[in-house]
């Protein structure tokens, strides 16, 4: 299992910027490494629970809750069980008006979750999705009124950031950082410290911290912290090794900090995500 932070790369066909999936899952592989992608993504949750870290924050999500990740923002999942959609899309070409130009809000960046008074978003997506599942004709009309309604919903009412950046800004950083995440993949065993990080890149520890957390959203440290949990993760369902010797492995030197920073991010100990993942 490669838990490297990585682009995936998603195509869409030409004749229409948006894919949609339904997963069925019922505790089988339920991890997905950390990666980032410019499509944006939506995640409907119909039943059980989906577990994931959006820009290095974790969410439980259960029945009729929406999840949305905004382009280029570092993600991973955990499903531990349940049914939920899935739909990638360019939001620039979905906005892309008769004139060819892209209209203003495609570069929203919408809250990763909503509030509970949602001026019925979470209804109309119990709608939408079972519709959709079924590939209906007129598909891309029905995704595109959907899309629509969420932007025009969230600009109503603020459910957006207000500093965001260019798509091609976020990508040129990534860029930056790539010889530091290739770094914490050979070396994540050992320890590892922000000035040896900040020396690859030849920045100040206090600059390069500030552009790692710009792109990840969390600090260097943080981010190293969350690989290792998340190699441990591929031990804990791939192998029978103790929790202890996995948490040396992985480059902890205490079994018990390691079981503290790993409930941090998966929501339960490492002992319980074996038995759920195994």
């Amino acid at each position: 299992m490669d838990t490297i932070l990585y682009n995936e790369d998603i195509q869409f066909p030409e004749a229409f910027p948006a894919k949609h999936s339904y997963e069925n899952r019922i505790n089988s592989n339920p991890f997905l490494a950390l990666h980032w992608h410019k499509a944006c993504e939506i995640v409907y949750v119909e039943s059980g629970s989906y577990v994931c870290t959006i820009g290095g924050t974790r969410y439980a999500a259960s029945q009729g809750d929406i999840l949305f990740v905004n382009s280029c923002v570092p993600h991973d999942r955990i499903f531990y069980s349940g049914r939920y959609d899935v739909m990638v899309f360019d939001p620039m070409r979905i906005f892309m008006g008769a004139s060819g130009q892209t209209t203003p809000d495609a570069g929203l960046q919408i809250f990763t979750t909503f509030p509970k008074e949602d001026f019925g978003l979470r209804k109309y997506a119990s709608e939408f999705f079972p519709v959709i599942r079924n590939n209906p004709p007129g598909e891309e009309f029905m995704i595109t009124g959907f899309l629509y309604k969420l932007y025009m919903i969230a600009g109503e009412h603020h459910f957006f950031m207000a500093d965001r950046e260019t798509q091609s800004v976020s990508i040129r950083k990534m860029q930056k950082i790539d010889p530091v995440i290739e770094y914490i993949k050979d070396n994540y065993m050992h320890p590892i410290y922000v000035d040896t990080l900040a020396g690859i890149v030849r920045m100040s520890p206090r600059y390069f911290s500030s552009l790692f957390k710009s792109v990840t959203t969390m600090s260097p440290l943080d981010y190293v912290n969350l690989f290792r949990v998340n190699k441990a993760c591929g031990l804990l369902t791939e192998s029978s090794v103790s929790v202890t010797d996995i948490a040396y492995k992985c480059g902890f030197n205490d079994s018990s900090y390691f079981s503290r920073i790993f409930r941090k991010y998966k929501g339960v100990s490492p002992i319980v995500f074996r038995k759920h993942n195994s």
